[in-house]
Parts: C-alpha cells; sequence; structure tokens
C-alpha cells in the first residue's frame, strides 16, 4: 500500500488574473501527483491581502489546499517550483525574481507530517513554514479548511497535521487590522464582492443587486425593456446607477411561464450584457440563466457571475462550464421547473429549512466535484420557487443558520416583489406595490 503524508500548502498570486490562477495551480496540485486524487485535496476561501516586506506591489489573492502526498519533501518541493515554472514564475522579463516581490504564483509548503510538530529541516525547505503565525493570508485560509468536521480517518489525521482551530484564532486576534487578509469573491480580474469570514470581525457589506428583465412576462415588470430607444437606455443606466450587482436575464421563471429557445434567449440578454459593459464597466453583471451555452455566451460578452435559478440540474454541462470558465456562479435552490414547482412544496419530516439545507449542501458538493473552486459558489435559498407563503418566511427568519451550516458560502436572497410579500401586505395584484416590503427583508 503506498504511504501517504498529510500536507498543506499556501498559495498566493499577485499579477495578472490572480483567482484564475490560483484556481489553475490547486488543479495542478491534483493532476502532477503534488496531491493524491483521493482522499479529495480541500480548498479553502479566496482571500485579499495586502503586500508585505516588500509593499511597492500589487495586492495579493491567497488561498489554502490541504490534502495527502505520496513524495517525500524534498520532491514535494521540486514538484511546486514545477507548477510555479508551468504558471509563468520566474519567466524572462518577470518581475517574481525579486525576494518578497511580485509574483504570477508561490507555492510554500506550510505543515508536513502526522502533527504541526513534525519539523523538517534542509538547506531549501524549512518546515513547519517559519512564517505562519504572522500572516494573516496564510491563517486565515488555513482555518477554512481545518475547520471541516470530517470524521473520517482520513479527515482526522489531516486536522492533526496543522495547528488547532482555536489557536489560529487566537494568532489571527493578536495581528493588527494591516495584517489581516480580506475574504473575497473575485468577478474577474478587475471586479470583486468583500464578503467577510468567521476570523473578521468587521461584518461584510450587503449588496444591492439589480434586475432587468428582458422578457415579454415577467411577474415583476415584464414587457418594460424595448430595446434600442431611449427609454431603454435610460431604464438601464438609472438600474445600473442604484445598484452593486446587475443580474440580466431573458428566461422568465415566473411560475407557469414557458421556456424560450437559446437563440431568442441570448437575442434579449446579449445586447444588455455589451451596453451595460461598455456603459458601466466598473458594474458587476450576473447572467440569469439555466443553460450553459446562454451563460458561456454571456460571460464572453461581459457578464462575471452564472446566477442558475436550477443549481445546475437543469443543463448537465452547466457546472463543467462554470468550472472551465472559472466564475462565481449562484447555486439556487428549487424543485422542478417553473410548470410543476408549485406542487413540490412538501418538506417533511425535517421542516423546509433543513429539507433546504440538505438539498443545497448536495448542489455545492455537486460543484466542488465538478471542479469548481469554493470561492466561485454562492448560494440561493430559492424563496418563491417550490415554497409556499410561511416557508418563505421561515427561511427568512433563519438565514444565518442556513449559511453558517452550509459551511459560510456567500448568500443571494431573492426576495425582490415576491407574491408571499404581496400576499403579507394585501397587494398580491401589482407587484411594484411591494418594494418597501422587499426592503424589509435586507438583514
Amino acid at each position: 500500500m503506498q504511504n501517504i503524508t498529510p500536507v498543506y500548502i499556501a498559495l498566493g498570486s499577485n499579477l495578472g488574473d490572480r483567482a484564475r490562477t490560483l484556481a489553475r495551480a490547486v488543479r495542478e496540485l491534483e493532476r502532477s501527483g503534488a496531491l493524491c486524487a483521493a482522499p479529495a485535496p480541500r480548498v479553502s476561501f479566496l482571500y485579499r491581502s495586502a503586500p508585505m516586506y516588500v509593499t511597492e506591489q500589487p495586492v495579493f489573492y491567497n488561498a489554502v489546499c490541504c490534502g495527502y502526498t505520496s513524495l517525500h519533501a524534498e520532491g514535494l518541493l521540486q514538484k511546486l517550483k514545477g507548477i510555479e515554472a508551468a504558471l509563468g514564475r520566474n519567466k524572462e522579463g518577470c518581475v517574481s525574481a525579486i525576494r518578497n516581490g511580485p509574483r504570477e504564483i508561490d507555492l510554500d509548503v506550510l505543515f508536513y507530517g502526522s502533527s504541526p510538530a513534525a519539523v523538517y529541516m534542509s538547506a531549501s525547505l524549512q518546515i513547519p513554514h517559519p512564517r505562519i503565525t504572522e500572516r494573516g493570508f496564510v491563517l486565515q485560509p488555513l482555518a477554512d479548511v481545518c475547520s471541516d468536521h470530517d470524521e473520517t480517518s482520513s479527515g482526522s489525521a489531516l486536522r492533526a497535521c496543522a495547528i488547532p482551530e482555536q489557536t489560529i484564532a487566537a494568532h489571527v486576534s493578536e495581528l493588527s487590522q494591516e495584517a489581516r487578509a480580506c475574504r473575497v469573491v473575485s468577478c474577474g480580474a478587475h471586479h470583486e464582492l468583500v464578503v467577510g469570514s468567521a476570523l473578521d470581525p468587521t461584518p461584510p457589506p450587503s449588496y444591492a443587486m439589480g434586475i432587468l428583465n428582458a422578457t415579454p412576462d415577467s411577474f415583476s415588470d415584464g414587457g418594460q425593456l424595448k430595446q434600442s430607444t431611449v427609454e431603454w437606455r435610460a431604464r438601464v443606466d438609472a438600474t445600473a446607477n442604484m445598484c452593486d450587482i446587475l443580474d440580466i436575464g431573458g428566461q422568465s421563471t415566473r411560475p407557469g411561464a414557458d421556456h424560450v429557445p437559446e437563440s431568442e434567449e441570448l437575442e434579449r440578454v446579449l445586447p444588455l450584457i455589451t451596453y451595460v459593459r461598455e456603459k458601466h464597466p466598473k458594474m458587476i453583471i450576473s447572467i440569469d440563466t439555466f443553460s450553459a451555452h446562454v451563460a458561456e455566451r454571456a460571460v464572453r460578452a461581459g457578464a462575471n457571475i452564472i446566477n442558475d435559478v436550477s443549481g445546475g440540474t437543469r443543463d448537465p454541462d452547466m457546472l463543467r462550464t462554470v468550472a472551465e470558465m472559472d466564475v462565481p456562479t449562484v447555486l439556487m435552490h428549487m424543485r422542478g421547473d417553473s410548470h410543476t414547482m408549485g406542487s413540490l412544496t412538501d418538506y417533511t419530516p425535517d421542516g423546509v429549512v433543513f429539507g433546504v439545507i440538505r438539498e443545497l449542501r448536495l448542489r455545492i458538493e455537486a460543484a466542488r466535484a465538478a471542479g469548481i473552486m469554493p470561492w466561485n459558489i454562492l448560494t440561493d435559498p430559492g424563496l418563491g420557487f417550490a415554497k409556499k407563503g410561511e416557508q418563505n418566511l421561515q427561511l427568512l427568519r433563519e438565514l444565518r443558520k442556513m449559511k453558517s451550516t452550509l459551511g459560510s458560502f456567500p448568500m443571494l436572497v431573492g426576495a425582490s416583489r415576491k407574491r408571499f410579500l404581496g400576499s403579507i401586505l394585501n397587494r398580491e395584484t401589482i407587484p411594484s406595490d411591494r418594494d418597501w416590503a422587499t426592503a424589509a427583508t435586507v438583514r
């Protein structure tokens, strides 16, 4: 039987498309044999950090990956150096040869062996890494992978290899605010969302998502977007100026709606995406679609996030497409489709909260199995989709529990003008009368 050793590896990048570079590095760790494919490696969320030691350089993105290796420590180091070279480090004309300077990719062994006390020393390698406790950009993602409560023998061995989660938290608490890292969702080379982490005492901001429905039968504003008119451009601009994220959809998902062909969906959304990207270059754009082909075309046109109401279940190519494009995706909870979801509201015996948690966890696992990085996964409880009125309120009350139970993935909550709000207010006929009720759902 092959001998395998627990190992933790830190990843960092501050040149080029940093998040995609880190994702490529994670995949190369497994593909190259640096990490064993089974048990599957664990990957942290993504963190932004200010440069240390040499401060006049771009900010870094950082992550931590842990798993098992069949290599000796020196052999593992050589694998890591090979991956760094393949991803552009130290190429002729690059500046990454400067010690602690800018680099396309940096891979460091943090821990190797059966416990954090396992020491390895050579001329080229020191384990444990000597500066772990002074680096928030290592400690905070390290806490992500150490907090996985996997009770299997492999999970227990991995936890035993690193310093305990409580010790990590104590070290982070001693760091200055400047030395701490900030958890983010990268939405391309020039866009990001700050989402906060368990070890960050500063509450993360909430973001407002504006909705542009390029459909004639949207329950909320169907038919109001007449493309290529002055009114059309004015409404798009007004919506963009009031939000942080702009969600563009060309396929109605209201109860009972029929679905249109992909070609028609593309005709509806691509002009909007192109216009917004050109007129509002800093805007984060999400494409609301359950079609992998539409999602891919939309991202190439300028969309940053794929917002799939089916959580990747309607199109078997969706999760693979998201993984290949390395973009964030929203996995929404729903059952059935627009014609059947109204009859699929029975969540016995556990109730709607735990039912949604259980089913969303399966979608997260499917996304990870498809190769989607943890930092590219957002969740959505799917208010109004296969949920009765009171069930939606139960979900709203338990959002914090849902988020923490699912693993602290960022959560999108789409209560905007939904029917259950109209029922509460006795405003069931005119969706635009539900704006104040929508505002009351923001926490």
